[in-house]
């Protein structure tokens, strides 16, 4: 399971960071750092909204994350597909 989180650390923090790079913006602390925080509130949420879903809507999740890190809303699909220090650059001409 450690080897799981792991792996969604790792993405969510080059997303973070492809987000605050195409929003032209410094991230308030490092990428891995803001990943390990929107896992740890997302776990929460998850698990409260679980346990009581009349009072804890699954929304919360991203307003919370949006508002308490400040991330930027660029067009996500955009950052979502942009390289990424974790993600080498395709060569050109590359088929992979």
């Amino acid at each position: 399971m450690a080897e799981q989180y792991e792996r969604a650390r790792t993405v969510t923090a080059g997303l973070i960071a492809s987000i605050y790079e195409t929003a032209g913006q410094q991230p308030p602390l490092a990428p891995r750092d803001l990943a390990i925080v929107i896992e740890a509130l997302s776990v929460g949420l998850a698990f409260q909204a679980a346990l009581d879903p009349e009072h804890v809507r699954m929304g919360l999740q991203a307003e919370v994350i949006t508002r308490l890190l400040r991330l930027p809303t660029p067009d996500i699909a955009a950052a979502a597909t942009a390289p990424s220090a974790s993600q080498p650059a395709e060569a050109p001409g590359s088929n992979v």
